[in-house]
């Protein structure tokens, strides 16, 4: 095993903003804490992002069919062009896309697309920082957001 205090099985997601992060040194481990965490009252609200991955039950069932002793690697399908999520309020988030302009603030990557209804019924369209995004993004390293771009 190499030098990290990471543990090998690791699961993160965004819940209203925050991060949430269920961690395992072994599969048992990783599995007890996704069930701890599905069967939590608090946490219902993060049940709700876990189930992008499928549902409570399959994810846990997927993680106990690894082999003891076996490497797991990243996942990634087949596209590798855009992608689009949609949030719990109906917001559609497009990440991946080529004409998607850079962040200025020092961070790699770009803006994502979002595209969705204000509370007035109005259309709105605009390149927003990936942290307002559903998917974990880490901030700017100042804490500040990139400046919203109006489409």
């Amino acid at each position: 095993m190499s030098n990290t205090t990471e543990s090998p099985f690791s699961f993160t997601t965004k819940v209203k903003g925050d991060l949430l992060t269920v961690r395992g040194d072994t599969v048992d481990t990783f599995a007890s804490r996704l069930i701890e965490l599905a069967t939590h009252a608090v946490a219902m609200d993060a049940i709700t992002d876990l189930q992008a991955m499928g549902t409570m039950a399959s994810a846990v069932s997927s993680v106990k069919d690894v082999a003891p002793g076996s490497t797991v690697e990243a996942i990634q399908t087949g596209s590798t062009g855009p992608r689009e999520v949609q949030d719990k309020y109906g917001a559609v988030f497009t990440y991946g896309l080529a004409e998607a302009p850079a962040l200025a603030d020092g961070r790699d990557g770009t803006y994502i697309k979002k595209v969705w209804t204000d509370a007035k019924g109005k259309a709105r369209k605009a390149w927003v920082d990936p942290t307002k995004g559903p998917e974990p993004a880490a901030p700017a390293a100042s804490g500040q957001e990139a400046e919203i771009i109006w489409i």
